[in-house]
């Protein structure tokens, strides 16, 4: 064993060892990143011991299915890894209790339901918005139509509450214009009235409403309606195995798949390529043709790719514009050649959006082909996401097989959490938090803070490419957070920055005017430091992930 290369596995894995060592407990999604760390540097190594014991707590993990994992838990994996390479044990360690506290900072927001709640009726907003949160949701609230429909797009919620009476623009309409999004991803849409009548229940009914209820139910009866029918949502998409959108498998069955594809390589070595392919600057297209044109884009690139492909090759849609191929039995650079056609061809075909005008979309792939036993299913899908950013990173509208050989790492997303407050303690007490933060994921944090919102507004702080939190003061001399919020709103683009207003004001004036001028979350002082880092992490792993 390479000396040099052994110390780099050493000094890694000691370096998550003082990263964690404050932690009661760690997210599944770290644990699985770690692994797959130490598995790429076995196999550089040629450690088949190292190999084989970290491929064994891996396949453990995933068949444990758990989504956090106590310090015990953790601890005992980097004890028995240690002296594989270099022959020393952990002691010492002090165990921390697993508290509620800490369950909550560290839950992801994958495993967080996120409720969407329109209603100009900030009363109404404010006390259900608490009501959920107690129960571990987290609520994104708009008071008008167009911002509840932007969050919608922006947050995708598991369950959203449409006011019946909105301004402007009444409930039956924002029923009517999210019905077609909310039957694709199978969110429930409740709708909420003054009063039930024969006919709003069945207007509602008619626009697509789950449910209509009476604007005043008691908190407990609310919190059990919308338990129901997160349960039911989340039981559906168990049982869902094809996308609505496009009809090509969905990620939970390509997950199944997997598995299944490794076992039969382990046992009968039957190999199998996978391709991940991704369709090139996708959010333009949407933007400026609408998304009704953008849908039939990736409709016509599964008839493509099924068109192309064989029989035996399954078509998954992984996420939003992003695809995976799994081809059995076929070696890497056939299925290379594959994609290359598709790719080929869908760059040549024209699109045509409602003024006739054409365009045409291009896409990206990374492949990677079963190699030895090792490759399970998340170190598989690793190297293949890698070779997808290599030809993203060569200039998209190419095709990229994982080559080992390569150091690239995908770049993780610059996170910038900047901190707009004029009070110096305030301040203080989020920077001494910021600044040792790591939510893990795939972001790199940041962290500055403004004394003013003058400061702000006087400084070049936004850079194209990277995205933003900011935590926004209400009250401040000279240029109030409002002011602010509504500068940067109309300056820079909304799809790079989340605003979440921190404020002693609870009249409703205020709130109401936050969230009509662009606020996507706020947060009443006084309130646990913990509480904003993890409301940060889930916002912006949901918007930008």
């Amino acid at each position: 064993m390479n000396e040099i290369q052994s110390q780099r596995v050493i000094d890694y894995i000691h370096h998550k060892l003082r990263e964690w060592n404050g932690r009661s407990a760690i997210r599944a999604c770290e644990l699985q990143d770690f692994l797959n760390k130490v598995a790429n540097e076995a196999e550089e190594i040629d450690d088949a011991e190292l190999l084989q014991r970290v491929h064994d707590y891996s396949n453990t993990l995933s068949k444990q299915g758990a989504s956090i994992y106590p310090s015990e838990q953790w601890r005992s994996i980097i004890k028995e890894l240690l002296p594989l390479v270099e022959g020393e044990t952990l002691t010492n360690i002090p165990a921390e209790p697993l508290t509620g506290d800490a369950l909550e900072a560290i839950k992801p927001a994958s495993e967080t339901s996120f409720i969407l709640i329109i209603n100009h009726d900030v009363d109404y907003l404010t006390e259900k918005k608490a009501i959920f949160e107690q129960e571990g949701y987290q609520v994104v609230a708009a008071a008008t139509a167009e911002q509840g429909r932007t969050l919608f797009d922006n947050v995708q919620p598991s369950l959203v509450f449409i006011d019946q009476d909105l301004p402007g623009e009444d409930g039956f309409q924002v029923l009517r214009s999210l019905r077609l999004a909310a039957e694709k991803l199978n969110v429930p849409l409740i709708m909420v009235a003054n009063t039930l009548t024969e006919e709003n229940q069945i207007a509602a009914y008619e626009a697509g409403a789950f449910d209509i209820l009476a604007k005043r139910i008691s908190s407990k009866l609310l919190r059990t309606i919308a338990a129901n029918r997160l349960a039911h949502k989340e039981a559906t998409d168990r049982e869902v195995l094809v996308d609505s959108l496009t009809g090509a498998y969905n990620r939970r069955h390509l997950e199944a798949v997997l598995e299944e594809r490794g076992r039969l390589f382990a046992s009968d070595g039957i190999p199998f390529t996978l391709a991940l392919l991704d369709v090139d600057h996708f959010k333009p297209v949407n933007d400026q043709y609408g998304h009704h044109i953008g849908d039939e884009v990736l409709r016509e690139l599964v008839r493509m790719l099924r068109q192309k492909f064989r029989a035996a090759d399954e078509v998954f849609r992984y996420g939003g514009e992003e695809f995976a191929v799994v081809f059995p039995g076929l070696a890497t650079e056939k299925a290379r050649q594959f994609v290359e056609e598709v790719r080929e061809a869908f760059a040549a075909k024209a699109f045509y959006a409602r003024d006739g005008q054409a365009f045409q979309v291009t896409f990206s792939a990374g492949i990677k082909g079963t190699s030895a036993a090792h490759d399970y299913p998340a170190l598989l899908l690793e190297k293949a996401d890698k070779a997808l950013y290599e030809a993203k990173r060569c200039g998209r509208n190419n095709v990229r097989v994982y080559d080992p050989a390569s150091n690239f790492q995908p770049p993780a997303t610059v996170l910038n959490i900047l901190v707009v407050d004029d009070d110096r303690f305030m301040r203080r007490l989020l920077t001494r938090y910021f600044e040792t933060w790591e939510p893990g994921g795939s972001f790199d944090v940041k962290f500055q803070t403004y004394e003013s919102g003058v400061e702000l507004l006087n400084t070049s702080w936004y850079e194209a490419g990277e995205k933003y939190v900011i935590l926004l003061d209400g009250v401040m001399p000279v240029i109030d957070g409002f002011q602010v919020l509504e500068e940067v709103r109309s300056s820079h683009p909304s799809e790079d920055i989340i605003i979440m207003m921190l404020t002693g004001r609870q009249r409703e004036e205020d709130i109401v005017h936050a969230l009509k001028s662009g606020a996507d979350d706020y947060m009443v002082k006084p309130f646990r430091v913990e509480e904003v880092a993890a409301r940060v992490f889930r916002l912006a792993e949901r918007v930008f992930g």
